[in-house]
Protein backbone atom coordinates (compact mmCIF):
# COMPACT_ATOMS: atom_id res chain seq x y z
CA UNK A 1 0.00 0.00 0.00
CA UNK A 2 2.92 2.66 0.84
CA UNK A 3 4.13 1.96 -2.97
CA UNK A 4 0.82 3.02 -4.40
CA UNK A 5 0.99 6.08 -2.40
CA UNK A 6 4.54 6.78 -3.25
CA UNK A 7 3.47 6.02 -6.98
CA UNK A 8 0.76 8.70 -6.28
CA UNK A 9 2.82 11.11 -4.80
CA UNK A 10 5.17 10.99 -7.44
CA UNK A 11 2.73 11.72 -9.89
CA UNK A 12 0.84 14.66 -7.94
CA UNK A 13 4.61 15.93 -8.00
CA UNK A 14 5.22 15.86 -11.19
CA UNK A 15 1.86 17.45 -12.22
CA UNK A 16 2.84 20.39 -9.92
CA UNK A 17 6.48 20.66 -11.88
CA UNK A 18 5.25 20.34 -15.31
CA UNK A 19 2.27 21.85 -15.57
CA UNK A 20 2.75 23.09 -18.93
CA UNK A 21 3.60 19.73 -20.16
CA UNK A 22 0.42 18.25 -18.37
CA UNK A 23 -2.06 20.66 -19.66
CA UNK A 24 -0.51 20.17 -23.29
CA UNK A 25 -1.10 16.66 -22.84
CA UNK A 26 -4.65 17.14 -21.63
CA UNK A 27 -5.33 19.55 -24.21
CA UNK A 28 -4.70 17.32 -26.71
CA UNK A 29 -6.35 14.56 -25.15
CA UNK A 30 -9.66 16.45 -25.17
CA UNK A 31 -9.45 18.77 -28.19
CA UNK A 32 -9.19 14.46 -29.82
CA UNK A 33 -12.18 13.71 -28.49
CA UNK A 34 -14.06 16.60 -29.30
CA UNK A 35 -13.20 16.25 -32.82
CA UNK A 36 -14.16 12.52 -32.66
CA UNK A 37 -17.32 13.59 -31.27
CA UNK A 38 -18.47 16.40 -33.76
CA UNK A 39 -16.97 14.39 -37.06
CA UNK A 40 -17.95 10.79 -36.24
CA UNK A 41 -21.10 8.87 -34.85
CA UNK A 42 -21.01 5.39 -33.17
CA UNK A 43 -20.37 2.91 -36.18
CA UNK A 44 -17.13 5.05 -37.33
CA UNK A 45 -15.37 4.55 -33.50
CA UNK A 46 -15.85 0.57 -33.98
CA UNK A 47 -14.21 0.60 -38.07
CA UNK A 48 -11.67 2.79 -36.38
CA UNK A 49 -10.78 0.92 -33.06
CA UNK A 50 -8.60 -1.50 -35.21
CA UNK A 51 -6.67 1.12 -36.99
CA UNK A 52 -6.02 2.55 -33.84
CA UNK A 53 -4.66 -0.20 -31.92
CA UNK A 54 -2.18 -0.81 -34.93
CA UNK A 55 -0.61 2.45 -34.83
CA UNK A 56 -0.79 2.53 -31.05
CA UNK A 57 0.80 -0.69 -30.95
CA UNK A 58 3.55 0.11 -33.30
CA UNK A 59 3.93 3.50 -30.89
CA UNK A 60 4.27 1.48 -27.90
CA UNK A 61 6.87 -0.48 -30.05
CA UNK A 62 8.86 2.59 -30.63
CA UNK A 63 8.75 4.03 -27.06
CA UNK A 64 9.92 1.34 -25.61
CA UNK A 65 13.15 2.07 -27.35
CA UNK A 66 13.03 5.98 -27.25
CA UNK A 67 11.64 6.83 -23.81
CA UNK A 68 15.22 5.60 -21.62
CA UNK A 69 16.40 8.44 -24.69
CA UNK A 70 14.12 11.24 -23.49
CA UNK A 71 15.16 10.51 -20.16
CA UNK A 72 18.61 10.51 -20.58
CA UNK A 73 19.37 7.13 -19.79
CA UNK A 74 20.29 3.72 -22.07
CA UNK A 75 18.05 0.59 -22.11
CA UNK A 76 20.95 -1.30 -20.70
CA UNK A 77 20.52 0.74 -18.10
CA UNK A 78 17.92 -0.72 -17.06
CA UNK A 79 18.59 -3.40 -14.22
CA UNK A 80 16.67 -3.63 -11.68
CA UNK A 81 13.06 -4.83 -11.58
CA UNK A 82 12.06 -1.08 -10.10
CA UNK A 83 13.39 0.39 -13.53
CA UNK A 84 12.18 -2.63 -15.49
CA UNK A 85 8.62 -1.88 -13.85
CA UNK A 86 9.15 1.91 -14.47
CA UNK A 87 9.88 1.69 -18.24
CA UNK A 88 7.32 -0.99 -19.13
CA UNK A 89 4.68 1.61 -17.32
CA UNK A 90 5.73 4.21 -18.86
CA UNK A 91 5.57 2.09 -22.11
CA UNK A 92 2.09 1.13 -21.81
CA UNK A 93 1.17 4.67 -20.95
CA UNK A 94 2.09 5.70 -23.97
CA UNK A 95 0.94 3.39 -26.10
CA UNK A 96 -2.56 3.35 -24.49
CA UNK A 97 -2.72 7.57 -24.16
CA UNK A 98 -1.48 7.06 -28.60
CA UNK A 99 -4.71 4.80 -28.74
CA UNK A 100 -6.98 7.47 -26.86
CA UNK A 101 -6.46 9.91 -29.01
CA UNK A 102 -5.98 8.49 -31.85
CA UNK A 103 -9.27 6.41 -31.95
CA UNK A 104 -11.84 9.36 -32.43
CA UNK A 105 -9.08 11.15 -34.99
CA UNK A 106 -9.73 7.67 -37.33
CA UNK A 107 -13.14 7.82 -36.50
CA UNK A 108 -13.67 10.56 -38.56
CA UNK A 109 -12.17 9.48 -41.43
CA UNK A 110 -13.37 5.90 -41.36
Amino acid sequence: MEVIKLGFHLIVEFCKLETKFVASVVGVFVLAWLIGFIGADADDFCDACTAALVVAFIVGVVAYFFLPKVVKSKLSEVNYYMDWLFHIASTVGVTVYAFLVLWPIFACFA
